[in-house]
């Protein structure tokens, strides 16, 4: 196997190397990913809502929320007391840079290939990972460790810049957004990217092993042995690699509203302000930003990248999926017509995460 793997976003698997061992083991059931843990654990803290933008009844800010959303668009502030990094700085030298993201979610090969970039400032990179939104933030918050950069979803963004544990952005250093599609150039959750800069884009679909759905899925459903799950479109990309031995790609099919009114989102890179090496930060950013590296992070994550050097529509004949994944391949429009996760009200919030801590505890 080459740099492609997979990784999990949500889910209470706290081992990274059970988490390989169980989307193989998972293929070879039949099954691509168990629902009820992804779902649960990628909606933390976010509500639907849809191409108008509006949230559902009920989900009105608190006093003194900001919540972002297509028809409220966010220009963050920039606190005095928070400020981005000057220009024209060094790497910092000895530097240990700390990647705060989901396991598996990032190629090893592009992190020697930076490391090497940057070998005459002697650094280092170190990669601890979380499995859940709540847990990212609880450790971000208590600065035990002091995280440079961080993977969310672009529904924290409010936590993060009212509490100050994200670094406003220095522009100077990241002249490579200009590969990104231009509506990630001015996002609506962070207009003026002055947070965040886009990572990978994904849609959540329905996604099959044609080998294991058949007539009889009324008595193999109850059993465990139908291969049919909702997922991530990057996940179902990735399963590839995880296919028992012999067995053909055409068995794994993966499907999207054809007129794009599903659930569309996108992951971030942002800074913190507690990291030791925000320079360093900075410059990995705009090194993921490259083409080549975006092209080779998308081989092995399976997460598409919204580079402008990627057509969508030649994804299959480039090579990047086979035909029968075809519709898993993320159209600019479906940032349009399709719906989006918001970021919850503190009282939705605290509902929410006390009916998940039950479910992580069994009960």
């Amino acid at each position: 196997m080459s740099e492609q793997t997979s990784r999990r976003r949500g889910g209470p698997l706290r081992d990274p190397m059970n988490r390989r061992q169980f989307l193989r083991q998972a293929m070879l059931a039949g099954l691509v990913v168990p629902p009820s843990v992804a779902a649960l654990g990628a909606c933390a803290s976010s509500s639907v809502v849809g191409p108008g933008g509006s949230a559902a009844p009920g989900d009105s800010p608190g006093a003194g929320v900001t919540i972002a959303s297509p028809e409220n668009p966010v220009r963050w502030p920039v606190y005095e007391d928070n400020p981005p990094i000057a220009d024209g700085l060094e790497p910092e030298r000895g530097g240990v840079l700390q990647i705060y993201n989901y396991a598996d979610y990032l190629a090893p090969g592009l992190v020697k290939a930076f490391k090497a970039k940057y070998a005459a400032y002697d650094i280092d990179v170190q990669q601890p990972t979380f499995n859940d939104v709540q847990e990212a933030i609880t450790k971000i918050h208590n600065g035990k460790v002091p995280y440079d950069l961080y993977f969310p979803g672009y529904d924290q963004i409010s936590r993060l810049v009212v509490s100050k544990l994200g670094r406003p952005l220095n522009h100077s250093y990241l002249p490579n957004i200009s590969n990104v599609w231009p509506t990630f150039q001015d996002p609506w959750y962070d207009q003026g990217w002055q947070y965040s800069v886009p990572y990978t884009i994904y849609m959540t679909g329905m996604g099959w092993n044609s080998d294991k759905v058949t007539l009889s899925q009324y008595n193999d459903l109850p059993l465990g042995q139908l291969g049919l799950s909702l997922m991530w479109s990057g996940d179902v990309v990735n399963s590839l690699y995880y296919l028992p031995k012999g067995a053909s790609p055409k068995i794994l099919n993966f499907w999207f509203p054809p007129d794009g009114k599903g659930l569309v989102n996108n992951d971030l890179m942002v800074v913190l302000s507690g990291g030791k090496c925000p320079v360093l930060a900075h410059l990995f950013i705009d090194f993921l930003l490259e083409q080549r590296n975006a092209i080779r992070n998308f081989r092995y994550t399976g997460y598409q990248p919204p580079q402008n050097s990627l057509d969508p529509a030649a994804l299959v004949d480039e090579g990047f999926l086979p035909p029968n994944l075809e519709s898993a391949t993320v159209l600019p429009d479906y940032f349009e017509t399709g719906y989006r996760l918001i970021e919850q009200t503190p009282a939705a919030e605290a509902a929410w995460l006390a009916v998940w801590q039950k479910f992580k505890a069994g009960s």
